[in-house]
């Protein structure tokens, strides 16, 4: 059932229940004027009578003033042009601004929606809400076609240019020298004593073995003229031997040479790190990128390829995203509902925002209260009003029909006391 539907449900069942109460006021009125009338029919009436006269007749007086009073307020007795009547049709104006004030002054008071709202402790509630499966899978789902329709042009999709600077911003401040030049330094250096160097050593092995005769016609070119061309390649030959052997004993693990180059290496890299020569190569290659727009041209090409490769998996697998979502934010929900101090600090954050936020739109709220008040045409004004207050109103014949007995039946007593004397 829609919820027009069930509105207006409910005000047949209000018009219903006041139909019925009006009945009852208006026979137990009729009731009055035929008992009082009934008391003239003896022609001499004993005390008893007489009581029962003086108590119908004013019952009757009580429930005629209720109803004009009652009827007053909506609209004209009788439709005679008495003054101060039909009150709320004649002064709608002054009762849709007297209804927004109300509300404005007694039920949007910061102070007040603070504290409501913190005694509800809406946190722990939203999360274990969400914490039931079938929550979170509502709301993922709902998080998949609002991620649907901002995602249906992809290409024009791009960050905040606030959000990129501080990105960017906050990458400058992470790539610090003084912050990864240990760690960079220490990881450098262990990677030069393993499998790095072994490729680099192997790299100068097989350059050297492929230039072996531009090593040997060098050492011919270079040597003295009375040396003799057989004994300069001789000398090559065993030089290139001896690199070559080296090269070999280097990149063999657990031998002294291979130890002591290994030690070197680490040494070398602790000491860039220890005069600060890392820190400042590492600044120099963060502002060299940061300066050369290296950076942003790479934010601009992840941005590009997080939002292709999200936008294709929301097209072809949107209940995968979705599960997804889900599941992320059930468990998130279920760690927040156990962590009451982090439920209370949130808590105290949605009480703050929303309470500011209703006291800056309470002017807005009072004005359209005011204006839709004041563009119901005046039968629409009395309806609404009749249909909600209506039936309480009809309690007030009865009970001024039956108030009314009851005193004039006292004041009869009190004045025939005397005569019992």
């Amino acid at each position: 059932m829609r919820l027009g539907d069930a509105a207006a449900d409910t005000d047949i069942e209000k018009r219903r229940a006041i139909r019925h109460i009006r009945r009852v006021a208006t026979g137990l009125s009729v009731c009055l004027v035929v008992v009082f009338t009934a008391t003239f029919a003896v022609d001499e009436p004993g005390f008893g009578l007489l009581l029962i006269r003086a108590m119908a007749e004013a019952g009757l007086i009580g429930a005629l003033a209720d109803w004009f009073a009652v009827e007053a307020l909506f609209r004209r007795p009788l439709g005679l042009p008495i003054p101060h009547t039909a009150l709320l049709p004649s002064n709608q104006q002054r009762a849709a601004r007297g209804v927004a004030e109300f509300i404005q002054r007694y039920f949007l008071d910061k102070t007040l929606l603070r504290t409501r709202i913190l005694e509800k402790y809406p946190t722990r509630r939203a999360a274990i809400w969400l914490s039931r499966k079938d929550n979170s899978k509502k709301v993922g789902d709902l998080l998949v076609r609002a991620l649907g329709l901002a995602l249906r042009d992809v290409a024009g999709l791009r960050l905040s240019e606030d959000l990129r600077n501080g990105i960017q911003a906050t990458l400058r401040r992470v790539v610090s020298g003084e912050k990864l030049a240990g760690g960079i330094a220490g990881l450098a250096g262990e990677a030069m004593t393993g499998a790095v160097t072994d490729s680099l050593l192997l790299v100068v092995r097989d350059a050297i073995e492929q230039n072996r005769q531009k090593v040997v016609a060098v050492v011919r070119d270079r040597s003295r003229w009375w040396i003799a061309s057989r004994v300069d390649e001789e000398i090559a030959g065993l030089l290139v031997k001896g690199v070559l052997s080296v090269i070999d004993e280097l990149t063999t693990e657990d031998t002294p040479l291979r130890t002591e180059f290994d030690q070197a290496v680490a040494g070398l890299f602790n000491r860039l790190h220890q005069d600060g020569t890392m820190e400042r190569l590492i600044n120099q290659a963060r502002d060299h990128a940061f300066d050369r727009g290296l950076i942003e041209s790479l934010l601009n090409r992840l941005e590009d390829e997080a939002f292709q490769e999200f936008g294709q998996r929301l097209a072809t697998e949107p209940d995968g995203v979705a599960q997804m979502i889900a599941g992320g934010l059930q468990d998130a929900a279920r760690r927040l509902a156990k962590d009451h101090a982090a439920c209370a600090e949130m808590d105290v954050v949605i009480a703050d925002s929303a309470a500011d936020m209703v006291v800056s739109a309470r002017p807005a709220i009072a004005g359209y209260v005011t204006e839709v008040i004041s563009e119901w045409d005046s039968a629409e004004l009395v309806d609404k009003f009749e249909t909600e207050f209506g039936r309480d109103l009809q309690f007030i014949r009865i009970n001024g029909a039956i108030l009314g007995a009851i005193l004039g039946g006292l004041i009869f007593l009190l004045t025939h006391i005397p005569h019992f004397g």
